[in-house]
């Protein structure tokens, strides 16, 4: 999963694993907690989708757009759509 995310990333170097393990077991327990399931294993593109997109964020944390002049910012929360999709299809129903 590491090796396709610096693909996906476009890094080719090393000094940054730390920083993408840890993207990738925040991702991995999230899509746990979420999806109500252990399997992870099974689902490590939606895994490395999520971490790709955190990735990104960083720095600028879902800065989505911003206004200096009028100092406006606006901030995605959550992840893409299609993301979402995928979270929703895989998450397993909660029995009362």
């Amino acid at each position: 999963m590491l090796n396709n995310l610096r693909l996906l990333l476009d890094i080719h170097n090393y000094d940054q694993d730390d920083t993408l393990l840890a993207i990738l077991e925040l991702c991995k327990s999230e899509f746990c907690n979420y999806c109500r399931r252990t399997d992870w294993d099974k689902h490590e593109d939606v895994i490395t989708a999520m971490a790709v997109y955190k990735y990104n964020s960083l720095g600028n944390e879902g800065l989505k757009s911003e206004d200096y002049s009028g100092v406006n910012f606006s901030y995605n929360t959550d992840y893409s759509a299609p993301i979402q999709r995928q979270l929703r299809n895989l998450r397993k129903l909660q029995c009362l």
